[in-house]
């Protein structure tokens, strides 16, 4: 059994993993809720700026995370191989899942971002 202790720079690229692989998601799901809640705070339909806003943020998050998942994917050495074994394959893989997850979840912040744009918060 080895005590060798984690450095930042270990800490700091298992961090940048879960980033890229759970930032877009978690901007998507925080998007979501913050156009119900905002939604009904905004008391005019031309006053949407609020909701814009987190649209806007939500997807620069999710763009973020494709970006450092892409980083990460670019250090490790592109993509996973069948004789991938252990650490490497683990790192290949997630960074892998984090650019499709994130680029899923912004297109996705998109759509719901068309919807902001495009529907009538107040029909009656």
């Amino acid at each position: 059994m080895s005590a060798e202790p984690h450095g930042p720079s270990e800490a700091g690229r298992t961090l940048a993993l879960w980033f890229g692989v759970l930032g877009g998601p978690l901007a998507w799901f925080l998007q979501q809720q913050a156009l119900y809640v905002l939604n009904f705070w905004v008391a005019t339909p031309e006053n949407r700026l609020p909701l814009h806003v987190a649209s806007a943020v939500a997807l620069l998050t999710a763009l973020a995370a494709v970006a450092v998942s892409r980083a990460n994917w670019r250090a490790v050495g592109g993509w996973p191989a069948d004789a991938d074994e252990g650490r490497p394959a683990r790192l290949r893989f997630l960074s892998v899942l984090g650019m499709l997850a994130g680029s899923l979840f912004a297109l996705v912040i998109v759509a719901q971002w068309i919807a902001v744009l495009t529907l009538d918060p107040y029909p009656w």
